[in-house]
Order: structure tokens, then C-alpha cells, then sequence
């Protein structure tokens, strides 16, 4: 398991993702964070887009972080921002 709790900014936190792909045992792992407050819906990627290397929260998320997310991964689980 690798949990990531860095940067909110989008360019950082793809890094971070990235890096944590490489890491990993491609049969079995979790590649867990925080502060991905929202689902990346369409409407909340959009909003990413526009915020997208911003370190505070917009409209109740962080915008880095979720479109990074976003990109990444094709499912996500979340639960309390985590």
C-alpha cells in the first residue's frame, strides 16, 4: 500500500501518482491519499480544469488533486475525503 499526502497542485500530485504507479506490485496494491474531497464528476473536472494548480480548496475540493485523480485512475473509492 502506498498513501500519498503531498502537494494539492495538479502537476505535483500526478508526479506523486506516477511514482506510486511505478512502485507498486501490478497484482495486488492500493495507491491511497487524501484530500480528494469530491467525486470527479463532469461538472467538478471542469472546475479542476479551471483551478487545476491551485494548493487551497475551490468550491469544497481541491482542484489539483481531484483531476489528477481523475486521469489516473479509472475507479476510485472515497470516503471522507480519503
Amino acid at each position: 500500500m502506498i498513501f500519498i499526502d503531498a502537494s494539492h497542485s495538479y502537476e505535483k500530485c500526478l508526479i506523486d501518482i506516477n511514482n506510486a504507479k511505478i512502485l507498486i506490485n501490478k497484482n495486488f496494491s492500493l495507491i491511497c491519499g487524501d484530500d480528494l474531497d469530491k467525486y470527479p464528476t463532469e461538472e467538478n473536472i471542469l472546475v479542476a480544469k479551471q483551478f487545476k494548480e491551485t494548493d487551497t480548496v475551490i468550491d469544497g475540493f481541491h482542484p489539483g488533486v481531484l483531476l489528477a485523480v481523475s486521469e489516473s485512475f479509472k475507479e476510485v473509492n472515497m470516503l471522507n475525503g480519503f
